[in-house]
């Protein structure tokens, strides 16, 4: 097992490692998935989707930072219906 230390920035950002960019095959604007696993152990991985995915229209807005469908607020709600009617 290898082990690569990476710094947060103010923004909470982090910089993959090249090397470990390299062994993962990542390339700019490709996302990665982050699994917690029982003791805090974290492990990384690159995400993959499929064509669909992508080009499909999403029926459900995601939150950005969660990738969890967004619960439906009054406020939308009302927007909502004033589309219907």
């Amino acid at each position: 097992m290898r082990e690569f230390i990476a710094a947060t920035t103010q923004r909470n950002q982090v910089t993959i490692p090249a090397e470990l960019r390299r062994t993962l095959e990542l390339k700019p604007r490709d996302k990665v998935a982050f699994t917690v696993e029982d003791g805090g152990k974290v492990r990384l991985t690159a995400a993959t989707f499929t064509r669909s995915r992508h080009t499909a229209p999403l029926r459900h807005p995601l939150n950005p930072r969660t990738g969890m469908k967004l619960l439906e607020t009054p406020r939308t709600t009302r927007q909502r219906e004033r589309r219907e009617n």
